[in-house]
């Protein structure tokens, strides 16, 4: 989860100087860590701005307030602001699931599967969203997921899509590879699976712009020729 203050406060005149705040929570193996960081004027040269890095993993009470204002998320009165924020302008709510601290996921259904896809959103993406309150903006992030499994094998071939972009496939066997690798860690029936093909991932690589891979995978294909003595 990530903070900042607004950054409307300015100077109290004849008082002190008012700092603005970037802090990062970090929830691990229950535990909670907090690193901040002050931003205001140098008092040795006004027109410099300083900053200083603190460590208040203590401050219990003060990550609490934080984790409550980003917990409002889950809160259903504000699900169709969710769905709109996702470009889902149809009317009906993305159900928001809180899956731990300041881990989100939004289930969506076919329609709305179909909407996002057809949008070339990749589904696997996470999404941005930042709760604002008088003091303090909250950030955090949050992934869509399916409502339903019938919508099931648009995310495997999105996913699909991510790994190859972190691992570069050498060939078509390891597209291949990567969509039945997918398809198993997701658990996906017989018949969704099978509608995860090489084809599908490569015909999603190309609309969602990842043409340097298209293009690496089919060089072998379109550029070949034989040596000409």
């Amino acid at each position: 989860m990530r903070l900042s203050t607004n950054n409307d406060f300015g100077r109290i005149p004849e008082l002190c100087p008012v700092w603005r705040v970037s802090a990062e929570v970090y929830h691990a193996e229950g535990e909670t860590k907090l690193w901040v960081t002050f931003f205001g004027e140098s008092r040795k040269n006004p027109t410099r701005e300083a900053h200083a890095d603190l460590q208040l993993s203590g401050a219990r009470k003060l990550t609490h307030e934080w984790a409550t204002l980003s917990e409002s998320l889950s809160d259903k009165r504000h699900w169709p602001t969710v769905a709109e924020e996702l470009g889902l302008n149809d009317g009906k709510a993305a159900r928001v699931i809180m899956l731990g601290p300041s881990r989100y996921a939004v289930r969506i259904d076919a329609e709305q599967t179909e909407r996002l896809f057809r949008a070339k959103m990749c589904l696997a993406n996470a999404h941005g969203f930042a709760i604002e309150s008088e003091e303090c903006i909250v950030e955090i992030e949050a992934t869509c997921e399916p409502e339903h499994s019938d919508e099931a094998h648009q995310f495997a071939i999105d996913r699909t899509v991510v790994r190859i972009r972190n691992a570069p496939p050498g060939s078509l066997a390891d597209v291949q590879a990567a969509a039945v690798s997918e398809c198993a860690s997701q658990g996906l029936s017989s018949a969704a699976a099978a509608r995860v093909t090489t084809a599908a991932v490569l015909s999603r690589l190309w609309e969602l712009g990842d043409f340097g891979i298209i293009y690496s995978l089919r060089a072998r294909t379109d550029f070949f020729y034989e040596a000409v003595n």
